[in-house]
């Protein structure tokens, strides 16, 4: 199942965030599409179960032009499961807290025009306990 396909990210966009990312890739693998789509996953289902959106609606979710949150998120937590699977835990630990200190803001493209309408503005912000 593809999971938030608005959301384009590859091999590129990681290296815009860890510009050595490349020297991470085991022998054999070519890019790390498997590494970004598990992360899509994990992001897909942390949204569903937070906004308790339904599939349809977050098939249309996209990041606003000025915000790239989504995009963001889904990069620093990629880097770290690669960093995670190459034994480099330090980095896995520094790029995981930079991907979960993201807050979700998105919208849903209701009508597929790639322009953000007041209602479909959305954000969701993680509870917070303490003062």
């Amino acid at each position: 199942m593809a999971v938030l396909d608005n959301i384009t990210i590859d091999d590129a966009a990681l290296a815009k965030v860890h510009p050595d990312i490349d020297d991470y890739k085991f022998e054999g693998q070519s890019n790390f599409n498997e590494d970004i789509a598990i992360v899509k996953r994990e992001v897909y289902r942390d949204l569903r179960r937070q906004t308790g959106l339904e599939d349809a609606d977050l098939a249309k979710i996209k990041d606003y032009s000025t915000d790239t949150s989504l995009l963001d998120k889904i990069c620093f937590l990629t880097i770290s499961n690669i960093m995670a699977n190459n034994g480099r835990m330090d980095m896995a630990e520094h790029y995981e807290a930079k991907g979960n200190a993201i807050q979700y803001e998105y919208y849903v493209d209701d009508n597929s025009d790639d322009t953000t309408q007041e209602h479909e503005k959305r954000q969701n912000n993680r509870l917070k306990f303490g003062r």
